[in-house]
C-alpha cells in the first residue's frame, strides 16, 4: 500500500494539493480526489492515468469550496503488481477557506468595579469548522481603542490559554475589549470584524 506525504492538516484552507507518493519498490500511481460523500476509494472509476513516481500531485482545491474532501491513491511496484482497489490508501480533510467569528464571555455587561476579569474565549466547538484555535486581544479605554486596527493587540495565544484582563491601569469610565480569533484550517477572523464587549469601570466603594 502506498504512502503519501505531504498532506494537508486535517482541516485547511489550502486552495492547491501538492503531495509526493512513496513506498518500498513503488514505480507509478494513480490518484483521484473529491467529496468524502460521493468518492470511493474501492472503486477504478475516476481514477488517474498511470504516473512515475518521481511526479508530485499537484491538483488545484480552488473548485471544491467548504467540503471534506477525499483522496484515494493506489500504486505499482517495480515487478509490475498494481495495489487492489478494495486496498487503496485514501486520506479526508475539511477544507475550510470561511474565517471564524469569535466569542468572548465573562466579562461585565454594564458597570463594574471588577479590576481583574477572567474571561472566556470560543466557540470550542465538537466539530472542526468555527473552532478558534487562537486568539489575539486588546483593551483599553473606549474613546481610544480601534478595533479593527491591529495596533495594540496582544501576540497569538491559544485557546488553552487562560486570559485575565487586568485594568488597574485604565481610568473609570468606559472600557473596550477588543479580539479576533483563528479557526484549526488557518483562516483569521477579519479585523473589521472583530468582536468586541465594551462596559463601564466605576470606582470601587
Amino acid at each position: 500500500i502506498p504512502q503519501v506525504v505531504g498532506l494537508p492538516d486535517i482541516a485547511s484552507n489550502a486552495n492547491s494539493l501538492n503531495v509526493r507518493v512513496v513506498g518500498d519498490q513503488i514505480d507509478s500511481y494513480k490518484y483521484k480526489l473529491g467529496s468524502a460523500v460521493d468518492l470511493d476509494c474501492s472503486v477504478n472509476d475516476g481514477y488517474s492515468s498511470s504516473t512515475d513516481s518521481i511526479k508530485m500531485v499537484d491538483n488545484s482545491l480552488a473548485n471544491f469550496g467548504q467540503v471534506r474532501l477525499r483522496l484515494c491513491v493506489v500504486a505499482r511496484d517495480r515487478a509490475g503488481n498494481w495495489t487492489n482497489y478494495a486496498n487503496a490508501y485514501s486520506y479526508d480533510w475539511e477544507r475550510d477557506t470561511v474565517a471564524p467569528r469569535l466569542s468572548i464571555s465573562g466579562q461585565p455587561t454594564n458597570s463594574s468595579a471588577q479590576v481583574r476579569i477572567p474571561l472566556e474565549i470560543g466557540p470550542r466547538a465538537v466539530g472542526l469548522r468555527e473552532n478558534i484555535f487562537q486568539y489575539r486581544w486588546k483593551i483599553g479605554m473606549k474613546s481610544e481603542t480601534d478595533c479593527t486596527v491591529l495596533t495594540g493587540y496582544s501576540s497569538p495565544k491559544s485557546v488553552d490559554e487562560s486570559t485575565t484582563v487586568d485594568l488597574t491601569s485604565l481610568s473609570d469610565g468606559d472600557i473596550r475589549l477588543c479580539a479576533f480569533g483563528r479557526d484549526r484550517a488557518g483562516n483569521w477572523q477579519s479585523l473589521s470584524q472583530s468582536t468586541e464587549a465594551s462596559w463601564t469601570k466605576v470606582p470601587l466603594n
